[in-house]
């Protein structure tokens, strides 16, 4: 049973790493920052406030400095990703 538990938890790992490594890091930066701000996986459901999620965490990160001060198509790709794979964070 143990081995079971593990091989899936190893499974579901790998699928994350796979899905953000298509990510640049400008956008995986923001992802984070979205996930980090609350569930991600109550938000994914509602266009809208994913906009609003990700505005501001590329606002916060671009006043920060870690993020070019025009970061359109890695917050897009963001956008993209958290729509994309909702459910699965």
């Amino acid at each position: 049973m143990k081995r079971t538990s593990a091989a899936a938890a190893a499974l579901i790992l790998s699928a994350t790493a796979a899905l953000a490594g298509s990510l640049t890091p400008g956008s995986e930066a923001i992802v984070s920052a979205v996930r980090a701000n609350g569930d991600i996986n109550a938000i994914c459901h509602d266009r809208g406030r994913v906009t609003n999620e990700v505005k501001a965490a590329t606002k916060s990160l671009v006043s920060s400095g870690r993020l070019p001060n025009n970061p359109r198509s890695d917050a897009m790709a963001a956008g993209r990703y958290i729509l994309d794979n909702c459910g699965k964070f």
